[in-house]
């Protein structure tokens, strides 16, 4: 960039440039100014599309913004100084409308990076008598850390200015902060948001990077209900819908479910299980009565049938007059009779009935058979390791 210096560069009189991003801007920048005279400058103001903050450093030096002051015009608002180019690297970041601006000389090089930093102005219902009577900066400063957990050295107030109690405070997180700068917006938002963020007075705006939380009382943040904090005249009719949904909405519902849950679903479930639990109990003692049942059942009827049997004797035994035993026999020996008798012929079936079962009488005019000739021995060859043996086949003696 070449700067030709116009007459009179003392003050603000100097050459202002816009700068405009046509996409997404980077998230790191270096501006240097290629002048003759390297005195001379230039004030440059670039307009980003999100609320995030930025920093301006100077060799990895960081250079801080601009004084803070009063508007002359709106009560209780404030901004960071106007640049007036005392020196190179002056900056401001202007809030809501996430706007940087910074004095460029040909004497340095700036850098400027996304800075980690939450810049943060809440409105407060009180007055500035009662502000600092109650601890000022120092006793806000304490509320702010202990509500969202982090140290105090992390917190800095900007400026202070009525209009209820107006404070611009900036939040950076240092190395030994355990949560990150995301982490801790998150949760400023979230308490602002549902009213849990304690400062000592009522909170009616709160706007954080350029973000309104808080507005009139009522909550605007994204991604919450639409809730009324503090009661204004201005938000009066919202408190009376809010009522209205409350009442005719809300409370029937919790009540109902308070009910279910507290009162209907313990009893269902005593009631349930002293059901089922007796229930079974009941069958189990059901079963064991009916096997019992069944046990002496057949335990009768079996001694009925003994009864009736002893009962027939007892009857046949009168009817007869007297019982004869007949003592068991002896089992019968049967004598096998091998294949060397097939030849031999059976006396024919005498005339007469016989006697005496048990003896038979051949006829007079037939002999016995005499016993046939005992067999001669066969010899037989065995194989057994080379010897040959003899092995004789002893015959049946027996005689009839």
């Amino acid at each position: 960039m070449i700067y030709a210096p116009s007459s009179g560069t003392t003050g603000d009189q100097f050459m202002k440039y816009e700068v405009v991003m046509t996409g997404t801007p980077p998230k790191k920048m270096r501006w240097r100014l290629d002048t003759m005279n390297k005195s001379h400058g230039i004030k440059i103001m670039i307009k980003f599309p999100s609320a995030q903050s930025r920093s301006l450093s100077i060799d990895g030096t960081l250079v801080e913004f601009t004084q803070w002051v009063k508007s002359t015009t709106v009560a209780g608002e404030g901004e960071y100084g106007p640049i007036t180019g005392s020196k190179c690297g002056e900056n401001r970041y202007i809030g809501v409308q996430n706007i940087f601006e910074f004095y460029l000389t040909g004497e340095c090089t700036v850098e400027i990076q996304p800075r980690d930093a939450i810049q943060t102005k809440v409105r407060m219902e009180w007055t500035m008598d009662e502000f600092f009577d109650n601890g000022g900066t120092t006793a806000f400063i304490d509320r702010l850390c202990a509500s969202l957990g982090i140290h105090a050295s992390t917190v800095k107030v900007v400026g202070v200015s009525a209009g209820s109690v107006v404070v611009n405070y900036e939040i950076t997180p240092n190395a030994n902060e355990p949560m990150s700068i995301a982490q801790i917006q998150q949760r400023q938002t979230q308490q602002f948001a549902t009213g849990t963020l304690n400062l000592g007075a009522p909170i009616l705006e709160a706007t954080g990077n350029g973000e309104a939380i808080v507005q009139d009382g009522v909550v605007v943040a994204a991604g919450f209900a639409q809730t009324v904090l503090v009661p204004t005249a201005t938000n009066a009719h919202l408190v009376a819908t809010s009522n209205d949904v409350l009442e005719k909405w809300i409370k029937p519902f919790a009540w109902e479910a308070a009910q279910i849950g507290a009162v209907d679903a313990p009893t269902m479930m005593t009631y349930e299980f002293m059901s089922f639990g007796l229930q079974f109990l009941w069958n189990g003692i059901a079963g064991e009565v009916n096997q019992m049942a069944y046990e002496q059942e057949m335990e009768a009827q079996k001694k009925a049938w003994e009864e009736a049997q002893a009962a027939a004797q007892r009857q046949e035994i009168e009817d007869i007059g007297e019982v004869n035993t007949v003592p068991q026999e002896e089992d019968e020996t049967i004598n096998v009779v091998t294949d060397e008798y097939e030849d031999f012929d059976l006396p024919p079936a005498p005339s007469t009935p016989i006697q005496d079962p048990i003896s038979v009488t051949f006829p007079e005019d037939q002999p016995a058979p005499a016993p046939r000739p005992r067999p001669a021995p066969v010899e037989e060859e065995v194989q057994d390791e080379g010897d040959t043996q003899v092995v004789e086949e002893e015959g049946d003696n027996d005689e009839m």
